[in-house]
């Protein structure tokens, strides 16, 4: 029986985040059941199953000659099914939570499941148990009931992925036919799995997902300011909270004999690349996986940031479906995402019961949505086939599609705790109190003159810059910003490099003051439009209140003129409209 006080711990554990061979098998639980007829079915999947029974179980195995950590699940499967069922696997460190909090909840249905053993995703084992599905979830190394210690997206967690889905394509009951689907760190855990290319593993659905630990907790080689410390304190917390597993202390002393390097690499402000990173830069071995995927994510998401759709969704090796639009750090928010005869049903029904449902071909490779609220279909995104409006930054402060003449800026990054320092959300800003302070500005800004006509920014935006600094490193920050007919702005993108990193992130290289660099800044991938009246401004700075200061406290001449340039990427000439709230062929 759970206290009140431990499920109050969870739910601000939850709160917290959001703002970041079986070796035995234990005693079957298994509900009273009805008889259930076999599965017929005829199109799509229905609900003919009216009892399921939940197991667990602990699972351990070689891969590719190595042993794997004790993994424990617990699996939700069809009651007296008399034909092999397909299932849908969540690898998951957030067991511990949804043991806890899935008692809180109810299922919406009439599944029999005490609030004990409510699942750990409630909506999937209602939703998809009853038409012919097994459910299963598993933790990770270091969580609820495994064995092993939390090593975020590590490669001994990679194996163990593999070990959970093989186990769940070769039991009796399975048709050998294995799906997974999750957001965030449960999306993670799709990637990586797949990449080890599971014979079983049919299709992957992950969300809102990271694609690189690095890119999680940098941009360009620039530090997210104190977001490494705090997602590894969070897991940490989560790692520490008791299983439900007998005997389950005794995993205990295995769970913190990786922290200290996790915890290293979460701390250091430096940016550089270490071996830790590419250990876990598995979007490089995206064209090696065969597995199919749907992958959904949020231009609006500033957890697991935008950045992060690419290059995975134009470098899978496996069939790829992908859909992007305008929500945050969350499922995507259509009408026909979920729910009978939506798109989520249709893709695990194809994938996994085999049932032609069309939504294949229903789906363009990539949809994506505007801020206006308009869908498009693409072959790949970032796009590939388009050209950009390219504009060059003045002397004066403007951005001309023309070439003009050159000139030189120059601009200083000051230390936050100067006096008259101001951090906003579009960069610092410098009064003209404070003895410690220079004529030289903090920022720069260029506006474009009013836009004739309505403009789609689409994929990344780029900014190419030459310029000069007087110490040896610094870093460059850049936003995009729209000013509206009624003088309102607002920030719609940003980007940040590090100038000792110019090169690539895997290389630090530092600067020689007073030598000129050409610097390349992609921004995050985006879908804006720009209103007619609606002027584009850029800022150009050092730092801002997302990131961590270089401590170099550089001075910088940038050259304006023809080397100067800001890249805004259209729409595809390829591009297809699509009905804003469903897809047409779908349902």
């Amino acid at each position: 029986m759970r206290g009140r006080s431990r499920r109050w711990m969870l739910l601000f554990l939850v709160l917290a985040l959001a703002t970041a061979g079986c070796i035995g098998t234990q005693e079957a639980i298994e509900e009273d059941a009805t008889e259930a007829p076999s599965a017929s079915i005829d199109d799509l999947t229905e609900p003919i199953y009216e009892a399921i029974q939940r197991t667990e179980h602990v699972i351990q195995d070689t891969v590719h000659g190595e042993e794997t950590n004790e993994i424990w699940m617990d699996v939700y499967r069809p009651e007296n099914a008399e034909d092999p069922v397909p299932v849908i696997l969540v690898f998951t460190p957030y067991q511990s939570l949804g043991d806890a909090l899935g008692s809180l909840s109810a299922l919406d249905g009439d599944v029999p499941i005490p609030p004990e053993e409510s699942p750990y995703n409630p909506a999937l084992v209602d939703f998809f148990t009853p038409r012919g599905y097994a459910v299963a979830f598993a933790s990770v190394p270091g969580n609820h009931n495994s064995g092993g210690c939390i090593d975020q997206s590590g490669p001994d967690q990679w194996k163990d992925g593999y070990a959970v889905v093989e186990w769940l394509g070769t039991q009796e009951w399975s048709n050998g036919n294995v799906g997974m689907y999750g957001a965030s760190y449960d999306g993670e855990t799709q990637i990586t799995t797949a990449l080890l290319n599971p014979p079983s593993l049919k299709t992957i659905v992950p969300t809102a997902s990271v694609d690189s630990q690095y890119k999680y907790l940098h941009y360009g080689g620039v530090p997210y300011e104190l977001q490494g410390a705090g997602t590894m304190a969070a897991y940490l917390a989560i790692s520490a909270i008791p299983g439900t597993r007998p005997n389950a202390a005794l995993t205990y002393h295995e769970r913190f004999t990786c922290q200290p390097e996790n915890l290293e690499r979460a701390l250091d402000t430096t940016g550089d690349w270490h071996t830790y990173w590419e250990d876990r830069a598995y979007h490089k071995l995206a064209p090696e996986s065969n597995v199919t995927m749907l992958r959904t994510h949020g231009f609006q998401d500033w957890n697991v940031k935008p950045d992060h759709i690419d290059p995975s969704t134009n470098e899978w090796g496996g069939e790829t479906r992908a859909i992007y639009g305008q929500w945050g750090h969350a499922q995507p928010d259509r009408d026909d995402w979920w729910g009978h005869g939506d798109i989520l049903h249709q893709w695990f029904d194809e994938h996994l019961h085999g049932i032609d449902t069309g939504i294949k071909d229903a789906l363009p490779p990539v949809l994506f949505e505007d801020t206006q609220g308009q869908w498009y279909g693409v072959n790949d995104f970032p796009i590939t086939d388009q050209e950009p409006v390219t504009f060059h930054l003045t002397h004066e402060g403007t951005l001309e599609e023309h070439v003009n003449e050159p000139g030189e800026l120059i601009i200083h990054d000051y230390p936050r705790d100067a006096p008259g320092m101001s951090m906003g959300t579009t960069g610092p800003t410098v009064s003209t109190i404070g003895e410690t302070l220079t004529d030289h500005p903090a920022t720069l800004t260029f506006e474009t003159t009013p836009f004739e006509e309505e403009f789609l920014i689409t994929s990344r935006p780029t900014l190419n810059l030459t310029a000069t600094t007087d110490q040896t490193s610094t870093h460059w920050v850049a936003h995009l910003e729209v000013v509206r007919t009624d003088g309102e702005s607002e920030w719609i993108n940003r980007g940040y490099l590090d100038a000792t990193q110019r090169h690539g992130v895997e290389t630090t290289e530092p600067l020689t003051p007073g030598e000129p660099y050409t610097f390349t800044l992609e921004m995050f991938p985006q879908a804006d439009v720009i209103q007619p009246g609606d002027v584009l401004r850029l800022t150009l700075t050092n730092t801002d209140d997302w990131v961590h200061q270089d401590d170099s406290y550089a001075t910088s001449t940038i050259e304006t003129g023809p080397n100067a340039t800001l890249a805004l990427p259209g729409l595809s000439p390829n591009a297809t409209m699509h009905d804003p709230d469903r897809l047409e062929t779908i349902g």
